[in-house]
């Protein structure tokens, strides 16, 4: 039998009168996320902890409790100290609509290391070190998200409160609370787009998409780099699937092309997204010969007058 250490409680607060009703897929879907929310720092105790769920209506609202429990072969005061100490953090920060943007970018076996290593040393949690956790653990980020980007489909809910009830304990600890007009920013952006740059570049050709329809990346090199790269200009496509031009050692483009950077908001990885939008000419340093690529249309892009002629001798020389 597992020992019950401590309730999280979820109060829905619903708008209107007497009101303790709202959407079951919604709910359901919610809860699902919350209770993974829950189990996701079994991580850090060997899988020991485990929850039962059981909901109560109350005037204005929905109360759902989440009984947590600890198998007791795993059980020890510190341990117990521990996993209430971390649930009750959580608690505090699941209602918090700003969103801890990781001052570090680990993986999870790193992160569930260091957490285990300060258990380990049988200290007491550091405010500093759950900030720690609640910024760096994805899971917790990701479930957090997934349980708001479902509860603003309810717009009967006016706000959410979270509370701690203790074994032996009737009055529940208030953790926090949350209105409905700040459920949207505790959803995480897939990615934030945070710079674009428009360049007039060289590339040299390593590996072409000569197969029309293929959605793989161009690969080359630009300024001694090895990047990738889309191409989004129609005309030199063209001339790439017709044969027109061809590909070989030192062959290059002299293009504009329009480089995105991005920082994905679950991890705050950064990201770079090259596309090549328009072709000028097409050289190859074997024979000195340059091939030009003639628009229909010309775009109307901004072309950076300090970059050399398309035709200085320079460009035919290996980087």
């Amino acid at each position: 039998m597992d020992d019950e250490i401590q309730i999280l409680q979820l109060h829905y607060f619903l708008k209107g009168d007497d009101n303790h009703s709202m959407n079951a897929l919604i709910h359901n879907d919610c809860e699902r996320y919350f209770i993974q929310y829950i189990l996701s720092i079994n991580k850090y105790f060997d899988g020991c902890i485990s929850v039962e769920i059981y909901a109560a209506e109350e005037t204005g609202g929905i109360k759902n409790k989440y009984k947590i429990y600890i198998d007791k072969s795993f059980k020890t005061i510190e341990r117990v100290a521990s996993i209430v100490a971390i649930l009750t953090y959580f608690g505090i920060k699941f209602t918090n609509s700003n969103q801890n943007i990781p001052a570090e970018s680990l993986t999870r076996i790193e992160v569930v290391e260091k957490i285990k290593s300060i258990m380990d040393s049988d200290k007491p949690f550091t405010e500093e070190e759950f900030e720690y956790i609640a910024s760096n653990d994805k899971d917790l980020r990701r479930l957090k998200s997934e349980y708001f980007k479902n509860a603003l489909k309810d717009k009967s809910i006016d706000g959410i409160e979270i509370n701690s009830i203790l074994p032996g304990s009737k009055e529940p600890r208030l953790l926090g609370r949350i209105n409905y007009a700040d459920f949207s920013k505790c959803v995480l952006l897939k990615e934030e787009e945070i710079d674009v740059e428009d360049l007039s570049v060289k590339i040299y050709i390593v590996a072409p998409v000569l197969i029309k329809g293929r959605k793989d990346y161009w690969k080359g090199i630009c300024d001694g780099e090895s990047i990738d790269f889309k191409v989004s200009d129609n005309e030199f496509l063209l001339s790439v699937y017709n044969h027109t031009v061809s590909f070989g050692a030192g062959t290059f483009i002299i293009c504009k092309m329009r480089v995105t950077k991005y920082i994905n908001q679950k991890d705050s990885s950064p990201k770079i997204n090259r596309n090549v939008y328009e072709v000028n000419d097409v050289g190859d340093d074997s024979n000195m010969s340059l091939f030009k690529i003639v628009h229909k249309n010309k775009r109307n892009v901004s072309i950076d007058q300090s970059s050399p002629s398309l035709f200085d001798d320079s460009y035919f020389q290996n980087e």
